[in-house]
């Protein structure tokens, strides 16, 4: 089980990954200028890139059987303190560029790669090309090859780079 990096997931890290420094409860204690809450975000991060990192271990190993992939999006962001706001999850029309723009990162295992007709260079290439949560139902179908009405090939990140 992987519990995420918000307020509550905080108090449940494995032992052994606890985080190095203290994370306080930045929605709920009121905290001003955000100095103490700044922990949450870098303690949040490095244990999802820990989880990412055993994940993508675990995957490479499935490699020679399997043609393993994996895409991770972040649900939302989180305002640490720009227009004096310390959250997350406001509405879509007035939450901050901070709250909309989250990772999405991808690792494609070669026979993936290959099944899927796409170019790792291609993929590299556009890494930084603005995406949405939009983008990730028609990822994910495109992906797997999967033929439905409500594919759209214009919101898929990788439908570029088959055949490219």
């Amino acid at each position: 089980e992987i519990n995420g990096g918000s307020e509550i997931g905080l108090w449940f890290y494995p032992k052994g990954q606890e985080p190095t420094k203290r994370s306080y409860l930045v929605g709920f204690t009121g905290l001003k200028n955000g100095t103490a809450g700044l922990d949450i975000p870098p303690n949040s991060i490095a244990y999802t890139d820990h989880v990412l990192a055993g994940v993508i271990d675990w995957l490479q190993k499935q490699t020679p059987q399997y043609g393993p992939a994996m895409l991770y999006v972040s649900d939302h962001g989180e305002s640490l303190g720009e227009n004096n706001l310390y959250l997350h999850g406001l509405p879509f029309a007035v939450a901050p560029r901070e709250q909309k723009h989250v990772p999405m990162i991808a690792w494609v295992s070669p026979q993936a790669e290959a099944a899927g007709g796409v170019s790792h260079a291609c993929l590299a290439a556009r890494r930084d090309a603005p995406l949405s949560h939009d983008n990730l139902f028609h990822t994910v179908l495109g992906l797997l090859g999967v033929t439905a009405t409500e594919y759209r090939r214009e919101l898929d990140a990788f439908a570029n780079c088959r055949g490219a």
